[in-house]
């Protein structure tokens, strides 16, 4: 190439896209299209130029494989037979899912210790000589049985963690991993109407809002700051969005941009590709249950068609401005024959697609993966060698990504800073000397005297001088503030009945503390878990009426078990951690609402601070317990003091 070096340093060459891809596709740059050829002054590069920022589909190829090659995989549900197969996939990619804590059947217990099976995952990947990937899938199971009140439930602090579990894990490795989060549940959001940017959360991601793209928000941002190699992708369902696969007027393009606008407005800009389907069972599946119109024609003349659902998918892609992976294709081989049988239903995806590789590139896609949607599908053990031919030849002529040009950017952004947590709209009135009244409410667990000791020496400690009072008087010496109204054996329709006489015996306290149901759901319940909220929510009506100018805390109950506690309860036998997890969640539910409209109710959880071990006897908290939720009710104080 000829060219000269000018006063200012600059070399003025002419020269070609590639010659220039050869030259600098190694360093940290921005994306700049030029023509082929044209003279361009490029500044010469500084011997140890910046690190590399990818852009688009070949950037994050790179930055997965080292190579800049379109990527094709595929999952199995047994990890030894897809090794002993010899096939070599570039992706392999396994589900985690099973609901929510450390234990079966939730992927944190399907291996001991706990997570274990991520590593599992990420190790038969490197022994394929694979990328691992990881589909998180369990908001869709929620929202599929038109579980909207998952948003506010106990679970929702679980899944969070469980995720934390997973990125962990995945840290350890040091490796990139692909994440793709949630297939199913961002088109349910978008087919049921629920806009998740004003749809509230019990949990959310320290620096993040407590809506539904909150959190998703606040998930992504956790995964790349515990493990910084992961990618993660959201999903994008014509579920969101639907048209027949078969009506030649639909405005395919238009479909796509509603369901890109909506994935948009969940912080999709902070991701780093979107996933998309085509089928998630055989066609030959599909017909057998009366749905023929499941079967592409490879010929892209009759609808359905590849070159239709690759349209959809490229307008999603060039909407979101996000380079794009087909997932869960299907396995199925190609046959004149409809139906089939069970792991040997007719399909084509991969006739068609390895033989279409660069028709998926020209749409914004940088991977495929093959793999069954649901048990009965076909798999690469059941497609008499269909798959590992296809992998093997590709493997052999991989097809490069096109080509980006990258410039230097001198000053990249700063990472944004993590918002503070909101400040409660309100704050305890402390009277003369930093005294606190507080009035507490509830049964037994509220009686016994150790959580509020604690209280007491911990506000003690802060030069907070508390006055607990009540209608009842402690018997127990070691209490420093013996009044009270917690009164053993009560339910919230024994506390309504009395809150009045209560009343009478007390002042008007900054603060009450309720905590009560325990009873609602141990011993007498034959009503449904709603009516005992609405009993608490006329208690807690009648707390502000006695104290409008206070605040009012509320607590789920703690969890019951172990010992002489049986499984279910009362006349109607009953699930008694099942009714618990309702109630709180309504509990929960209903605080919330009334803390949106600014009244002066907080909540606070008990349940999840405590375990069955921090129990005296499957009810009442022990030591340990008493301590914790002291600890619990203490936190959301210290929020509320001026």
């Amino acid at each position: 190439m000829n060219g000269k070096v000018d006063e200012q340093g600059n070399l003025t060459i002419e020269i070609t896209h590639d010659e220039i891809q050869t030259i600098y596709r190694e360093a940290g740059y921005k994306l700049v299209k030029i023509e082929d050829p044209i003279p361009i002054p490029i500044p010469i590069p500084d011997p140890t130029p910046d690190p590399i920022t990818s852009v688009g589909a070949r950037g994050l190829a790179i930055d997965l494989s080292g190579k800049p090659n379109f990527l094709a995989g595929v999952s199995h549900n047994n990890n030894d037979e897809v090794v002993n197969l010899g096939v070599k996939p570039n992706i392999y990619y396994r589900y985690l899912c099973g609901g929510y804590g450390n234990a079966n059947p939730n992927w944190r217990g399907w291996d001991s210790p706990d997570g274990t099976y991520v590593d599992i995952v990420i190790r038969t990947a490197q022994e394929l000589g694979a990328i691992p990937m990881f589909t998180y899938y369990q908001l869709a199971l929620e929202l599929e049985r038109k579980n909207t009140g998952i948003f506010m439930a106990h679970h929702l602090r679980q899944y969070v963690a469980d995720l934390k579990v997973m990125f962990t894990h995945i840290a350890s490795f040091d490796i990139p991993v692909i994440v793709h989060l949630e297939p199913d549940f961002f088109g349910y959001l978008q087919q049921q109407e629920i806009d998740p940017n004003t749809t509230r959360t019990v949990e959310r991601v320290e620096g993040f809002p407590a809506t539904v793209t909150g959190l998703m928000m606040g998930i992504v941002a956790m995964g790349k700051r515990i493990a910084p190699k992961v990618k993660i992708g959201y999903s994008a369902s014509r579920w969101g969005r639907w048209f027949s696969p078969t009506d030649p007027n639909a405005d395919i393009k238009q479909y796509a941009y509603e369901v890109a606008d909506f994935l948009k407005s969940m912080g999709t800009d902070e991701t780093d590709f979107i996933t998309l389907e085509i089928s998630d069972r055989d066609a030959g599946f599909y017909e057998t249950q009366g749905q023929n119109d499941r079967y592409f024609d490879e010929s892209n003349q009759k609808l359905p068609h590849y070159k239709a659902r690759l349209e959809w998918n490229k307008a999603v892609s060039e909407r979101l401005g996000l380079p794009y992976i087909m997932w869960q294709l299907p396995l199925g081989v190609p046959s004149d024959t409809p139906s089939g049988s069970p792991l040997h239903y007719r399909d084509n995806a991969v006739h068609y697609l390895f033989r279409h590789v660069q028709d998926v590139i020209d749409s914004g896609g940088f991977g495929m993966v093959f793999g069954p949607g649901a048990a009965g599908q076909t798999t690469i053990m059941s497609d008499s060698g269909q798959f590992k031919e296809h992998m093997d030849n590709y493997n052999v002529n991989p097809m490069q990504l096109p080509g980006d040009i990258v410039v230097p950017d001198p000053t990249p952004e700063p990472e944004p800073e993590p918002q503070p947590e909101p400040e409660p709209h309100h704050k305890l009135q402390l009277g003369p000397d930093n005294k606190l009244q507080i009035h507490t409410i509830g049964d037994s667990i509220t009686e016994h005297p150790r959580w509020r000791g604690y209280l007491y020496d911990s506000l003690k400690a802060k030069g907070i001088s508390t006055d607990f009072i009540g209608s009842v008087t402690d018997p127990y010496p070691q209490s420093p503030e013996p009044q009270h109204d917690g009164h053993g054996g009560y339910t919230t329709r024994d506390a309504n009945r009395e809150l009045n006489g209560w009343f009478s015996e007390i002042l008007k306290p900054e603060l009450t503390i309720i905590m009560i149901g325990t009873n609602d759901v141990a011993w007498w319940i034959v009503e449904e878990e709603v009516e005992i909220v609405k009993r608490l929510d006329t208690i807690i009506t009648r707390v502000q009426a006695n104290s409008p100018n206070g605040i009012v805390i509320v607590a789920s109950i703690p969890p019951q078990g172990g010992g002489n506690i049986g499984e279910t309860v009362g006349p109607n036998g009953r699930n008694r951690n099942h009714m618990i997890n309702v109630y709180n969640q309504g509990v929960e539910a209903l605080v919330y609402s009334k803390t949106e409209k600014q009244e002066a109710v907080y909540f606070v959880d008990i349940f999840s601070a405590l375990t069955l071990a921090d129990l005296r006897d499957g009810i009442h908290p022990n030591e340990s317990g008493n301590v914790k939720a002291g600890k619990a009710f203490l936190a959301q104080i210290e929020a509320l003091l001026p």
